[in-house]
């Protein structure tokens, strides 16, 4: 995990190519850096990303930002082929 940054799992929510929305009574700041655990089978893929909207007492979104080619991969094997490409 990178100093300085927050992990959270995703207990809850959504995600999409762009990022995903967290369900949890958490209230991270915005613009806040933080790391997202996706279980994915049997293990936790880690996403990078940062904290762009918040809900009180429902949750947060955070826009992913950078991918790296396996988080990629790893988004195309839950969600599909990427829109943006």
């Amino acid at each position: 995990m990178a100093r300085g940054l927050g992990r959270r799992d995703l207990p809850g929510g959504d995600i999409s190519w762009g990022g995903c929305f967290i369900q949890t009574m958490a209230e991270p700041a915005l613009g806040e850096r933080t790391v997202i655990g996706i279980p994915v089978g049997d293990r936790i893929v880690d996403l990078e990303g940062t904290v762009v909207y918040r809900e009180r007492a429902i949750g947060f979104a955070v826009r992913f930002d950078p991918l790296t080619d396996d988080q990629i991969a790893v988004l195309k094997d839950l969600l599909g082929d990427s829109p943006f490409c």
